[in-house]
C-alpha cells in the first residue's frame, strides 16, 4: 500500500508489503519519489492519472515497478482518490502479478499445443 500526494506524485506512506516487494526500508522508499519506482514506460499514465482522477473514484491498471535490485516487477495496481486536511492523495495497494502473468502465458501455450495436436487428428476444438 502506497500513500501518494497527488499534485506532487510525492511518496507519503507505504507499509511492510510495499517494502519487502521493492526491497527497501521504509525510510528508504518515503524518501523516493513515487515515479523513480516506476518503470519510465509507465511514469506518463501516472502523472495523468495522479492529474485527472477525481476524488472517491477507484480504477485498477497495470504497470510495471522498479526493485531496489532494478529488476522490474509487473503490479495490478488499485489507486483511490482521498482528501486528507484539504489535500488530495492516491491510496494505491500493488499486487505483484508475476505468477499471475506465467500461468496465463503457460496457459495460452498449452492451448495453442492442444489445438495444434486436435487438427493433426482432424478432432473437433
Amino acid at each position: 500500500m502506497f500513500l501518494v500526494e497527488s499534485s506532487s506524485c510525492a511518496l507519503t506512506d507505504c507499509n511492510k508489503s510495499a517494502c519487502n516487494q521493492l526491497g527497501y526500508s521504509q525510510d528508504e522508499l518515503i524518501k523516493k519519489p513515487l515515479l523513480e519506482l516506476v518503470d519510465p514506460k509507465n511514469q506518463e499514465y501516472f502523472k495523468k492519472i495522479f492529474s485527472k482522477m477525481p476524488p472517491k473514484k477507484t480504477m485498477e491498471f497495470e504497470a510495471h515497478f522498479i526493485k531496489k535490485d532494478t529488476q522490474k516487477i509487473p503490479m495490478e495496481i488499485s489507486a483511490r482518490m482521498v482528501k486528507f486536511s484539504g489535500i488530495l492523495y492516491s491510496v494505491m495497494v500493488a499486487r505483484d502479478i508475476e505468477d499471475r502473468l506465467a500461468a496465463q502465458k503457460a496457459l495460452k501455450s498449452l492451448k495453442s499445443i492442444i489445438e495444434q495436436y486436435s487438427r493433426i487428428l482432424d478432432l473437433p476444438h
